[in-house]
């Protein structure tokens, strides 16, 4: 296990791919805080709004830039997975006599540890500019806590996103599917919820909700601020998108021939 670890991460560290997002990943960050005084005062029409009168710091924007990681962090995890299969490097370790599982567990591990490297880049890149703009400010106990539940439940949310899209792309093996599938899924579900929403109103008078089980409609919790009473959901739903996501491609990776 510890030789397929090595293996992978070397493979992900030597990948152009894993640079080049998380470059971009990091700019968006900056560039979201420098734009949020626009962003926050076009509306009532002060686009030149200094949020510092607010109380804005750095320690208020420091997980912001977790927004960021989304995209990016997919396209990485589907190709460092898709790219496996086409270039049958999957196929030459399983030869070798490697265990299937401890092979999934492996990518698997490492996709959760590139969505980190990922999220605590793109949140140092929101802090810096929050501190060039506006001051450090006091990391004050209350805030940090704040800070802390957000970016933990946000890293709990992003295991069972990316064992999701993990999923997509160990059972498609394709790269342009399992990377269109998977924007898709995180894209465009939501509409398709709000359809099912609706149909379910107008034919049966039940007004629930379906975003709440949808898991990516829970990335904005990096903005902390989640009233206790949702947390207990949010983690059921987490956990239970991460147990089926990982069972269900470990599981087909096990029973399917590759070739």
């Amino acid at each position: 296990m510890l030789g397929l670890l090595a293996s992978d991460f070397y493979k992900l560290f030597h990948r152009k791919v894993f640079y080049i997002c998380m470059i971009l990943a990091v700019a968006f960050s900056a560039i979201g805080v420098f734009t949020l005084g626009y962003t926050v005062g076009a509306p009532y029409g002060m686009p030149d709004l200094d949020l510092k009168m607010f109380g804005y710091n750095g320690f208020m924007v420091l997980t912001q830039g977790a927004s960021s990681v989304m995209l990016f962090a997919m396209i990485t995890t589907v190709l460092f997975i898709s790219n496996e299969f086409s270039n049958s490097t999957i196929r030459n370790v399983l030869i070798r006599g490697k265990n299937r599982f401890a092979v999934y567990a492996s990518k698997l591990i490492v996709v959760f540890s590139m969505v980190t490297m990922y999220t605590l880049a793109c949140c140092g890149a929101s802090f810096a500019s929050g501190c060039y703009l506006w001051g450090m400010g006091e990391p004050k106990q209350e805030l940090l806590l704040h800070l802390a539940q957000g970016f933990g439940l946000f890293l709990l949310v992003s295991a069972a996103v990316y064992s999701f899209i993990a999923m997509l792309a160990f059972l498609i093996r394709s790269t342009g599917g399992a990377l269109g599938t998977s924007i898709a899924a995180t894209s465009f579900m939501g509409v398709i919820l709000a359809g099912g929403q609706y149909l379910l109103l107008r034919w049966f008078n039940l007004k629930i909700d379906l975003n709440n089980y949808w898991i990516t409609g829970y990335l904005g919790v990096n903005q902390g601020g989640v009233p206790s009473s949702e947390i207990p959901r949010i983690l059921i739903v987490s956990l239970s998108y991460l147990v089926f996501s990982i069972a269900v491609g470990m599981i087909t990776f096990w029973k399917r021939e590759i070739k």
